[in-house]
């Protein structure tokens, strides 16, 4: 019972496409751990820590980590796509003109670069299937 309602808020569509910035992923987390605690029937008032609460729940991988792996499947997807698919046509257009005055924004490039990163992964391993598959694997 416990998995089919974390299956349910995550099965929203197009998540692969969203630049991870600190301040959704904050929210995701918040709104992943107030739901478990609801299921759990737990509050705040308890003082019952984050691990316990994942442990009881038996939840191997967050909601965040699944965002990224979708991201990673779809950015390995778009690159072996042929240069012709507006995929990757979107994916590798560089706009024109000056950006707007302050912090750029995120942009989804430099999310999944950064996600790359921190999985050990380069430029150019989405091309050995087995390798990529295995390290964007809901884990």
């Amino acid at each position: 019972m416990k998995s089919k309602k974390l299956k349910v808020y995550l099965s929203k569509k197009d998540t692969e496409v969203w630049p991870m910035t600190t301040t959704i992923r904050n929210k995701i987390r918040t709104v992943e751990l107030d739901f478990m605690r609801r299921c759990l029937q737990i509050t705040r008032a308890d003082r019952i820590r984050t691990e316990e609460i994942w442990n009881r729940m038996e939840v191997e991988c967050s909601i965040t980590k699944k965002l990224e792996n979708r991201a990673l499947q779809w950015y390995g997807h778009v690159k072996i796509m042929p240069e012709h698919r507006w995929p990757k046509r979107i994916l590798n257009w560089d706009p024109l003109g000056r950006r707007r005055r302050g912090r750029p924004a995120t942009r989804w490039k430099t999310y999944v670069g950064n996600v790359m990163i921190d999985r050990d992964l380069r430029e150019g391993d989405w091309e050995n299937r087995m390798l990529w598959r295995t390290k964007t694997a809901n884990s």
